[in-house]
């Protein structure tokens, strides 16, 4: 949380040298045609990652070109990778009528623009960004990609739910910022009686937390450190005869990982990344169809691919909800979104912004990630709008 902070500190202070300009004045639109302002790093350094989300943007955009008699018109817009050429892009946006907008690749190029969209009331979606504070930053700000720390919440609410361990820990490398915020959403939905014992990062002896960890009478702990890490403290564990359940994350979800391991592994649950050929939804299938009839029979697309189609499909899904094609009544749907068909799951739009959907958890069984399953914790329900103090 500490480098999120920084980041978005660094964001505010460049954009305060550009200086206030006055609201750009708006180009009337055709009627029967609505704008959607599409603003991505089309050149400069941020190009290449950006082609992905691009790509599943690009084949929603082939399904679904209007939304009953009026046509969809996408405004493009080139940020051209920059903090300051990313204010000017949204300003394009906003001058040209678009009543809502996808984009930026990039978390620095988000925040960039994001006052300039909640200032003109255009709810902006966001396909890829994972940091806490993206959504955090403006209410008129959403989000497709799944935030890093709903691992953490996934992971304390399958021990204690489905598996009924309730009496957990937190194995966390001391000054690790991913760690620390994925330790503290996992101790917000594990309860005060989780135990935190902590151990320097690249430390090869495990014994005192070890001994620590027998004291506290835990029978699960959650592993938020890097691979190596925790790879030698799963083997000096079985070692010792422990026999907690463990609970990791995206990061162990690597054949390296299973190799250090070994057995020593056996039985670990982590949170995966999104599987491509699973069939979350009949949306998946519909997705996974059209990217193969474009790329190849035999392609497998990208999570990146697969939320920008979802980031496009949803701002869809909430238009034609809205009372009427404004970005007031767009967000006002974007909150209201329950159940959502996407590529990637059914999912909830939260009081964040967030788009909140099942985690796929796997398990090691016999050194292999197997048992893919999707867990949706209860607790996300439709939320009211939030109030507008910004």
């Amino acid at each position: 949380m500490k480098t999120a902070a920084l980041l978005l500190a660094m964001c505010l202070a460049l954009l305060g040298l550009a200086g206030c300009t006055p609201a750009p004045f708006v180009e009337t639109v055709p009627e029967g045609v609505v704008r959607i302002g599409l603003l991505e790093p089309f050149t400069g350094s941020d190009a290449e990652g950006a082609k992905e989300e691009l790509r599943g943007i690009a084949l929603a955009r082939i399904l679904r070109s209007a939304i009953g008699d009026t046509e969809i018109e996408i405004v493009e817009v080139d940020n051209e990778s920059s903090l300051k050429k990313a204010v000017s892009a949204a300003e394009t946006i906003v001058r040209k009528g678009c009543v809502a907008a996808i984009g930026s690749y990039g978390n620095m190029l988000t925040l960039a623009s994001s006052d300039t969209f909640r200032d003109a009331e255009i709810p902006l979606v966001n396909v890829t960004g994972t940091n806490p504070l993206l959504t955090g930053s403006s209410n008129w700000l959403f989000r497709t990609a799944t935030v890093e720390t709903d691992q953490a919440s996934a992971a304390a609410l399958y021990l204690r739910e489905t598996l009924g361990l309730e009496r957990t820990a937190i194995l966390l490398p001391a000054g690790d910022d991913y760690a620390e915020s994925m330790a503290e959403e996992f101790m917000n939905r594990a309860g005060s009686d989780c135990q935190v014992v902590t151990y320097v990062s690249g430390s090869t002896d495990f014994s005192m937390q070890i001994r620590v960890l027998r004291s506290c009478d835990v029978n699960a702990v959650f592993l938020p450190g890097d691979a190596e890490d925790v790879a030698t403290f799963l083997k000096a564990a079985k070692t010792s005869n422990a026999k907690w359940t463990y609970f990791g994350t995206q990061k162990l979800k690597t054949d390296g990982f299973l190799a250090s391991c070994g057995a020593a592994a056996e039985g670990l649950y982590l949170t995966g990344d999104w599987d491509p050929l699973i069939a979350y939804t009949p949306t998946s299938t519909l997705f996974l169809k059209i990217y193969r009839l474009h790329y190849g029979e035999d392609a497998i697309p990208t999570e990146s691919e697969a939320l920008g189609f979802e980031a496009y499909m949803l701002l869809i899904d909430a238009m034609e909800r809205a009372s009427e094609l404004t970005g007031r009544s767009i967000r006002a749907a974007l909150y209201r979104t329950a159940e959502f068909e996407g590529v990637t799951g059914f999912a909830t739009m939260d009081r964040n912004g967030d788009l909140n959907r099942a985690q796929t958890i796997w398990k090691i069984v016999d050194s292999t990630f197997v048992n893919p399953l999707t867990y949706a914790p209860s607790q996300v329900i439709p939320t009211e709008l939030p109030d507008d103090e910004e």
